[in-house]
């Protein structure tokens, strides 16, 4: 086994995210179920870290499905070398949050 800290399976979004994009589900983003890729949840909130950003640790927790042309919203906050990143629906339900801890 790999020696690691254990964490919670639950990634607490800090208060005061705030909306950085909203794009929709694309083709591209599809899967073999229909659904958005979870590697595409993760490319999708790294695009949005900040220039110089350097992920040391990454963190996923997955809520539920997008589908082809669900529109997405990406909420960030930033909290000391952390950054949360959480992908919702424009009702606010969580597709996926992704947690990029740097230096």
């Amino acid at each position: 086994p790999i020696l690691m800290e254990a964490v919670s399976r639950k990634i607490k979004v800090p208060e005061g995210a705030i909306e950085v994009d909203t794009f929709p589900a694309h083709k591209y983003h599809i899967d073999t179920n229909a659904h958005v890729n979870n590697s595409k949840y993760i490319e999708l909130a790294c695009e949005s870290l900040p220039e110089g950003f350097e992920v040391k640790k990454l963190r996923v927790e997955y809520k539920k499905a997008a589908v082809l042309g669900d529109r997405m919203v990406l909420k960030r906050v930033k909290e000391q070398n952390r950054i949360v990143a959480e992908l919702c629906d424009e009702e606010g339900s969580t597709y996926a949050i992704v947690e990029c801890i740097g230096e």
